[in-house]
């Protein structure tokens, strides 16, 4: 293939391609977006009115027969990532995967299948790998520099009211997972990243909100083989202001981040980094931006950087940096930790299958007040 890979986009919500995508879409380097797909007509006016000129479709199947493109970036729901995943490898387009990957290993492992059938890349969107100050993170502890690793606390805090939206596809429980399956994963695969393999998870899940149908807040602890243990607190009904925080501890020094309080997924600002020593020597090593936000978005915008890898490896017929497999572990961990929850015993990975998951959430909303509409 030659020059940019032509890329379309399959869904267009506010929270995925209007907040993340659009604003780097003029900037990328190795592909162009030619072509739209959402059922909701306003979702695909407000692109087209904002961002430029796009062929658009409605129908999910028509996109796929009669767009000029070659590669997809599905930024769906959850629970339609396996079908669109599936039919997009079956025409032969190439395809960037928004985050989660699907609900299920078992989802994740035919979506995979599929991509190996058809010979396409699968891609899955951890975007926060692009991110330049958790890359320095990573390169910190590549380097040696907080000596042996041995604890990874991370905290993922919303104040999440979708109520004005109506009932929203994120509390639905056909999504099979709520707040640590939808933003903590992210979280899961930072950990894996930083620390590897997991190889046993304890959670707590609950669901603390009447109109919801999956969990609201979590908590997890993963130990992985190289004997770190990491601690996640995963919620959407905290009462503190929107933040994401880590503190990664090594014998020698600690690498404390923190971003908030604000939305971190829609805003280009670094997180706040500082490196403990000692017990009391702190030095502040917070990446700074460019002045001009088109500077800064286009050599450090993680979406950016995350779409331009993605049309780099299928130009250069090479594996992604984060491939089916990566987004299949997280989903592992993350059922997991509701089958932890469910059993309140420890779960060891591998996992055989991930349970009945819709019997486990049923069971969850009649023990924190709910009621079982089913």
């Amino acid at each position: 293939m030659k020059g940019k890979v032509k890329l379309g986009i399959a869904g267009c919500g506010f929270a995925g391609t209007q907040t993340m995508y659009a604003p780097i879409l003029r900037l990328l380097e190795k592909g162009r977006v030619t072509a739209l797909m959402d059922p909701d007509q306003a979702a695909l006016d407000f692109m087209t009115q904002n961002y430029g000129d796009f062929d658009c479709y409605k129908d999910y199947g028509e996109f796929l027969a009669h767009a000029d493109i070659d590669a997809v970036l599905v930024a769906s729901p959850v629970h339609l990532h396996e079908r669109q995943v599936i039919q997009a490898a079956q025409a032969g387009k190439h395809i960037l995967c928004e985050k989660p990957m699907a609900p299920t290993i078992e989802t994740c492992d035919r979506m995979r299948k599929a991509a190996r059938t058809h010979d396409v890349t699968l891609m899955i969107g951890f975007v926060k790998r692009f991110d330049k100050s958790l890359q320095l993170a990573q390169n910190l502890i590549q380097a040696g520099r907080l000596g042996q690793l041995f604890h990874i606390r991370a905290e993922v805090s919303w104040c999440h009211d979708l109520s004005p939206l109506g009932f929203n596809w994120r509390q639905s429980l056909r999504t099979l997972g709520g707040i640590f399956q939808d933003n903590a994963s992210h979280i899961v695969d930072l950990c894996r990243w930083w620390a590897g393999e997991v190889q046993s998870v304890s959670g707590q899940a609950m669901i603390l909100r009447p109109d919801w149908e999956v969990e609201t807040h979590a908590h997890a602890t993963l130990r992985h083989e190289s004997g770190v243990v990491s601690t996640i607190h995963a919620s959407n009904v905290s009462q503190k202001p929107m933040t994401e925080y880590f503190l990664i501890e090594g014998t020698q020094a600690a690498l404390e981040l923190h971003f908030g309080p604000a939305m971190k997924y829609s805003s280009p600002e670094p997180y706040s980094i500082r490196l403990w020593e000692r017990g009391q020597t702190q030095t502040e090593l917070t990446l700074f931006n460019y002045g001009n936000l088109d500077r800064e978005l286009r050599e450090h915008g993680p979406y950016k950087r995350q779409v331009d890898h993605f049309c780099e490896c299928i130009l250069e017929r090479r594996a992604p940096a984060i491939d089916g497999l990566t987004g299949r572990k997280a989903i592992e961990v993350v059922n997991a930790v509701y089958l932890s929850s469910w059993q309140d015993q420890t779960i060891k990975l591998p996992l055989s299958g991930s349970g009945d998951l819709e019997r486990i959430f049923r069971d969850m909303r009649m023990q924190f007040g709910g009621q079982d509409d089913a």
